[in-house]
């Protein structure tokens, strides 16, 4: 069996996994549902002050959905980043030549065959920014200084999408940048994964095949 062919299956697999929109999507139906809740307390006639306490409790609660489905789509990219890497070490170790003109590190890859969504800021980076916004943000200072360095890439990357320290909908925020203006529609996010991973996978199969590999 061709051990460059069977590395390239793995990124198909990878690429193509059908729990992350599935869960995706299950977090999209409780926007929904949130949304319906707010539509339930307008049609009661509740007095504006009382809409609006339950108005920013819904906010927070789609803000924290949306960090759920951000920190889903991380584990994809997180998978095809592995797979891609180990392809492009495997490459180097047996032929004494890279595959390709990239690393096999998260952040070249991240930044490889992906549109970019702001100007130094690809789309599949911004997903893995807000994602380590989500987790990590509590461990950061208020106005985001004296950050380590692996937490100093990530607020870099936020502050470039138009996030910032003190705001409420960083990561509402975050699916609007990437176009996904209705926050319901969660699984556009492995979308987005999906077809990085299949341009990464095309590259390098053309690769393998122009080195005769496989």
């Amino acid at each position: 069996m061709n051990p460059y062919n069977v590395r390239l299956a793995r990124l198909d697999l990878a690429s193509d996994n059908q729990a992350i929109p599935r869960t995706l999507g299950h977090l999209g139906s409780a926007v929904t549902g949130s949304r319906g809740f707010l539509d339930e307390l307008v049609d009661a006639q509740l007095p504006d002050e009382a809409i609006e306490v339950f108005a920013d409790d819904e906010g927070a609660l789609v803000e924290a959905l949306a960090g759920c489905a951000f920190a889903v789509a991380q584990t994809h990219i997180t998978a095809v980043v592995t797979f891609s890497a180990s392809l492009l070490q495997y490459v180097q170790d047996e032929t004494g030549t890279p595959l390709l003109p990239v690393d096999a590190t998260r952040p070249a890859l991240t930044a490889f065959e992906s549109v970019s969504v702001a100007a130094t800021v690809t789309r599949i980076q911004a997903i893995d920014a807000c994602a380590n916004y989500f987790k990590h943000a509590d461990q950061w200072n208020a106005d985001w200084a004296r950050a380590d360095k692996r937490a100093q890439r990530t607020i870099q990357t936020m502050l470039a999408i138009g996030c910032g320290p003190g705001k409420g909908d960083n990561l509402r925020h975050g699916l609007d940048v990437l176009g996904i203006s209705d926050h319901a529609q969660m699984q556009h996010l492995w979308y987005e994964v999906r077809d990085w991973a299949r341009a990464l996978r095309t590259r390098f199969a053309e690769a393998c095949a122009c080195k005769g590999l496989a």
